[in-house]
């Protein structure tokens, strides 16, 4: 997963968490990982000799279904905990009332939450 994504990804939760409220933090959850989750899937498999002699095609949903069906709910499912523990930082961190310079600390420690996250994930489900 690149650095700058979960950055980005706690900026819009906490926008969207303010503005918006629970609701539109829960759907930009689960949306922007299985969206991250299968764009993981397509990065992993487009690398030569990783998802098969061919790997992904370019296409959108082509290619090999077992490596479709193997790596895409793994891959999802971390970045799923990673957000989640991301979005809990920000649900945390954010009071009704709270004073707005909060988030850069929020976006910092937001980040953290979602590297360590998936780097324990990783190496707990790979050892």
């Amino acid at each position: 997963m690149r650095l700058g994504i979960p950055a980005l990804y706690v900026a819009l939760a906490w926008l969207l968490y303010v503005r918006y409220g629970r609701v539109a933090l829960f759907v930009w959850w689960i949306s922007a990982s299985v969206l991250l989750g299968y764009l993981w899937y397509r990065n992993t498999c487009s690398q030569p000799m990783t998802c098969d002699v061919g790997g992904a095609d370019s296409r959108f949903l082509t290619g090999s279904p077992y490596y479709f069906f193997h790596y895409f709910p793994f891959l999802s499912a971390v970045i799923l905990l990673a957000f989640g523990a991301a979005t809990l930082v920000v649900m945390r961190r954010h009071r009704p009332g709270a004073h707005l310079s909060r988030w850069p600390t929020t976006i910092l420690l937001g980040w953290a939450a979602a590297v360590l996250t998936v780097a324990a994930t990783v190496l707990v489900l790979h050892v």
